[in-house]
């Protein structure tokens, strides 16, 4: 098979890095099959996390189908080393980071010794605008550099397209 007839087989497939895109163009996004999936951003530097944003398009803007793609409920994980868990005080749900990695990948080196913890559940909602910030938890008083937002539903399609995710907080 040539490259011509490979693009034009996926032609409309849209790399995961489109969620840290700054432009939202509707039918560009990053999307999975199913109601929920998740997406893991490295961060630049270390940040003490304090808010995220999503960012959708207008609902008056786009059809039924790209509405009900949107995703609905959302975890915000934060990955930690774990000698910072006994100051969170147990009050964050806490997974390995092996729950959000493929089955055939190593950890990269940045995680090592990590997991993640629960810094947000967020409901996004399509008609509150096509930028949305979350607070996250105050209990987050350590820095990490890499994030998991993990989609739990969507609101109602058969596949979920994220447009873009940003993530604030301090150096």
């Amino acid at each position: 098979m040539d490259k011509y007839e490979w693009d034009q087989k996926h032609q409309d497939f849209v790399p995961p890095q489109a969620v840290i895109e700054e432009t939202i163009r509707i039918g560009h996004c990053w999307s999975f099959a199913g109601s929920n999936g998740h997406i893991g951003i490295q961060l630049v530097t270390p940040i003490t996390l304090s808010q995220v944003t999503l960012y959708y398009p207008n609902a008056r803007q786009i059809l039924p189908k790209e509405l009900r793609q949107a995703p609905k409920n959302i975890l915000i994980w934060a990955l930690l080393q774990k000698e910072w868990l006994p100051m969170l005080g147990g009050e964050l749900p806490v997974r390995p980071m092996s729950d959000f990695m493929r089955k055939d990948r190593k950890a990269p080196s940045h995680g090592a010794g990590g997991v993640f913890v629960a810094v947000g559940s967020i409901a996004y909602r399509p008609e509150d605008g096509t930028k949305q910030v979350f607070t996250l938890s105050e209990l987050l008083a350590s820095k990490c550099n890499a994030i998991v937002m993990e989609v739990v539903d969507n609101w109602g399609g058969n596949e979920t397209c994220i447009y873009r995710i940003a993530v604030h907080g301090a150096e």
